[in-house]
């Protein structure tokens, strides 16, 4: 994963725990405390906090933040999460207090104070397939997408998700320009 916080400085986020960092809009990057063996997802910044997501050798999921703007990243709070996080896969806030993330087994956890606590919102059983991506609007419609064609509809900030198919593909990313039209895009084209 990738973001910028402003047109100079960004972070990059990949594999065996990767961290790299630029102020100078791409041109040069600098490696930064990595976090071991982790394979980590997603990068992404609110009102100077940010979050880095991913996963280990094993399936659960690992959680990094930060709140001095990349130059420490640190583990949150053990009890942030009542039930680990499995395969964390990407991060999205909407805001400086909402904030959601996506992984593997059709998890979504969600935040409403910026991060302190988080609990999974997708608790469906029926839903495994390992989700990609997650978007959200002001108006609480939010969407994400993951293996198998998978889509997740909300229209309460994810109290209530409701699966859809339109493709047997997977799908890789989700965005929305309304609450109405947006995109999503995946393997093979789709």
């Amino acid at each position: 994963g990738v973001y910028f916080i402003s047109s100079l400085k960004g972070w990059a986020v990949g594999e065996n725990g990767t961290i790299l960092n630029t102020t100078d809009g791409g041109e040069t990057w600098s490696f930064q405390t990595g976090a071991s063996s982790y394979n980590l997802r997603d990068v992404c910044f609110v009102s100077g906090k940010g979050w880095i997501v991913g996963h280990g050798i094993s399936p659960n999921g690992i959680v990094f933040t930060t709140s001095d703007e990349g130059a420490n990243w640190l583990a949150p709070n053990p009890s942030a999460f009542p039930t680990p996080p499995y395969g964390m896969e990407r991060a999205f806030f909407l805001d400086s207090n909402n904030g959601w993330f996506a992984g593997n087994n059709g998890n979504i956890y969600h935040t409403v104070d910026g991060g302190n606590y988080w609990w999974n919102q997708q608790l469906n059983g029926s839903i495994t397939e390992a989700l990609s991506d997650v978007y959200f609007r002001p108006s609480g419609k939010g969407w994400a997408t993951g293996s198998a064609g998978r889509i997740l509809i909300t229209a309460d900030t994810g109290s209530t998700w409701s699966p859809v198919s339109l493709t047997a593909g997977s799908l890789y990313g989700v965005w929305f320009v309304d609450d109405v039209y947006g995109w999503t895009v995946g393997a093979g084209g789709t």
